[in-house]
């Protein structure tokens, strides 16, 4: 799935562009987002192993592996053209504040995407791998984008596991819009 994410996605960035990958510590889920530096974009990851990712991708100018908290990116704000949270939602400790800092850094008409587990019952197996939630409904998902102040196009489960408990994966896609319209006081 994530080559796939990768591959379509690949399609609406120009050579220049900058994206973020959260990696929700798996550095497999990078591995396919890699490949677009190889394009000349500028990918960012996060919370990986630096040792073994600047291992892997030190020849690469356009590429940094930095550690941080999804909940304050150290970055300044409209940095990124895309932004990929891949099954990190489930470890946030406030869903919330991590997808408003996701919207914070992405560029005028950038784009989330979110792929995260779907709401589930089984807490004991979400408490195993150290998720602080058990998922997300689709309805929450749009929600919490939404009020981050980013249009939604796509949220919805996107697959399920063939194997008991049946855990579903949620994806979503957001854009943020190429005009923010300023707030009255």
């Amino acid at each position: 799935i994530v080559h796939t994410l990768a591959d379509a996605h690949a399609r609406g960035l120009a050579a220049d562009d900058e994206i973020i990958v959260f990696d929700g510590g798996h550095e497999a889920n990078v591995g396919p987002w890699m490949r677009l530096a190889q394009r000349g974009l500028t990918v960012h990851t996060w919370r990986c192993d630096p040792t073994t990712g600047r291992a892997r991708l030190e020849d690469r100018e356009n590429v940094s592996v930095m550690l941080g908290d999804m909940h304050a990116i150290p970055c300044d704000d409209a940095t990124f053209d895309q932004v990929l949270m891949l099954h990190v939602l489930t470890y946030a400790e406030d869903p919330p504040t991590a997808v408003r800092e996701a919207a914070r850094v992405l560029r005028p008409g950038g784009r989330l995407v979110v792929v995260t587990l779907a709401q589930h019952g089984h807490a004991e197996i979400s408490t195993s791998f150290g998720h602080t939630n058990e998922g997300f409904s689709a309805e929450r998902l749009t929600h919490l984008l939404a009020r981050s102040e980013l249009e939604v196009s796509f949220c919805e489960p996107t697959s399920r596991e063939r194997r008991v408990p049946y855990f579903e994966i949620i994806s979503a896609f957001a854009r943020k819009p190429a005009q923010q319209a300023s707030r009255a006081s």
